[in-house]
Formats: C-alpha cells, sequence, structure tokens
C-alpha cells in the first residue's frame, strides 16, 4: 500500500477513537486492518492493585469527566514528555493516539461523563521509559475481554482497536484497579538511538 501523508488535528476531528487509530496508520502508511504487523499480540494484563509508582514524577493531575478537556490532557502530557527530550517528535502522534483512547475511555467508560468524577493522570520516567497512568473512578473492566479488531466481525466495530493499537506500539500496557487505571510505557528517547535500532 502506497505511503499517504495525513495532515489533521484532534481538536478538529469529530471522529470516533477507532477512526482516529486508523487515520493514524495510514498516517504511517500502514494499513489499519494490519495492525498485527507492528508487533504479535500480547495479553493485556490486568491487576487489583494500583500501579507502583516510577522513579521520578513528572505530573500528577486530575481533570474533570468532560470530553472537552481531553484535548488539554494531551497535549499537556505530550508537551512535558517533548520538552523533557523523553518522547522523539517522530513518536508524538502515537503518543496522542495512545492518551485520546485512554482518556476518552477513562472519561465515557470509567466514568459515564458524570462531571463530578475525576480522571487521574501521572507521568513518570524511570531509568529506561517513560510512562503515563490515566485513572478513572468506574467499575474496571477486563481489557481482554474487548472483541479482537483483526477478525472479520471487529475490523468494522466502532470500538476495540485502541487497546489493540496501544498494545501494539507501547512497550508496557497494564491495567490496575481492576482495570480503573491504565498504565502505558515505552522506552526513553533519551536513552536509544533510533539509528541504531534501541
Amino acid at each position: 500500500m502506497a505511503a499517504r501523508r495525513l495532515q489533521w488535528s484532534f481538536q478538529e476531528s469529530k471522529a470516533s477513537a477507532g477512526r482516529l487509530a486508523a487515520l493514524a496508520f495510514l498516517a504511517q502508511g500502514t494499513d489499519y486492518r494490519s495492525v498485527a504487523s507492528l508487533r504479535p499480540p500480547r495479553c493485556v494484563s490486568v491487576f487489583p492493585w494500583a500501579p507502583p509508582l516510577p522513579e521520578e514524577v513528572l505530573m500528577s493531575r486530575r481533570w474533570a469527566s468532560d470530553l472537552a478537556v481531553k484535548q488539554e490532557v494531551i497535549d499537556a502530557v505530550a508537551s512535558l514528555l517533548l520538552e523533557g527530550g523523553y518522547l522523539h517528535a517522530d513518536d508524538e502522534p502515537m503518543l496522542c493516539i495512545c492518551l485520546d483512547e485512554a482518556v476518552a475511555n477513562a472519561i465515557r467508560h470509567g466514568n459515564q461523563q458524570v462531571f463530578s468524577k475525576v480522571v487521574e493522570v501521572l507521568v513518570g520516567v524511570d531509568q529506561d521509559r517513560w510512562c503515563v497512568a490515566v485513572g478513572d473512578e468506574g467499575e474496571g473492566f477486563d481489557p481482554n475481554n474487548v472483541p479482537d479488531p483483526t477478525t472479520e466481525h471487529g475490523l468494522l466495530a466502532e470500538s476495540g482497536r485502541g487497546i489493540r493499537i496501544m498494545n501494539a506500539w507501547l512497550d508496557q500496557l497494564i491495567y490496575y484497579r481492576e482495570g480503573r487505571t491504565i498504565v502505558m510505557a515505552r522506552r526513553r528517547a533519551d536513552r536509544y538511538s533510533p539509528l541504531a535500532g534501541g
């Protein structure tokens, strides 16, 4: 498939998270239906306890469960990781896809868009990686029960691609607090050379 260049903004886009994920893969010249080509599928772990804290916390903040603040959350996290040198600029679009998915799920599914409930976001680093935790006040869920988006039935579904895409791009994707907190982690840009293959 020929690579396609797409320019788009998360603020301007009214598409669902699944459509955003498809756009991101098209922008990279990858057919979103062959998401398995990025990395073999891994089982996503779910634990009942709270996530461990990173060695250094860069940001810990709460936002109201309002989709209007979703872009503010994405911008704050992406800016922090980029400006700190922890994230390559080339990786920003995929980070934004992961954050869009995690924050939207926390607001919509976790907190049911109840404004009085909060979404907690923690950004941290350790020796080799950055991590972002997004937590909600919902009932929790098991991401392994989400239908596989690479099947014929799942391909056209409105949901299900986000976890698969996050799992393919991130080095680590773990749910804590029975699925109420997602922790996303990837190697630090300042700790590897993309030319050397990392």
